[in-house]
């Protein structure tokens, strides 16, 4: 009985050993920003999950003005009536840019 129980507990940490070095790898960006856009209307809808992002800066190729948006504590930003172009979303902190996405719009 003691070399059943034995054998049961040795099989039972080197299971639990092997299963816990399978991790899947994960990148830090996945997930954290969604965008979502109708290139024709020229609406977009942004959220993330990312909880250091403290300001949204937005380049437009077509020369359409954005300021840099400070976030707070909001975790999702609408956007309608964009112009035609190409925008740039630099989802950043005070000190370092964080993720950049671009977004196209044909009105």
């Amino acid at each position: 009985m003691k070399t059943t129980y034995l054998i049961f507990v040795f099989l039972l940490g080197w299971f639990t050993n092997g299963f816990a070095h399978n991790e899947i790898p994960y990148n830090l960006e996945d997930d954290k920003i969604q965008i979502t856009y109708n290139s024709s209307k020229g609406d977009a809808s942004i959220v993330w999950s990312d909880m250091r992002i403290e300001f949204i800066e937005i380049i437009a190729s077509n020369g359409q003005f954005m300021p840099v948006i400070p976030v707070f504590d909001a975790k999702s930003l609408h956007m309608n009536d964009l112009m035609s172009g190409t925008y740039t979303l630099i989802f950043k902190t005070a000190s370092e840019e964080l993720y950049s996405r671009t977004i196209e719009v044909n009105r």
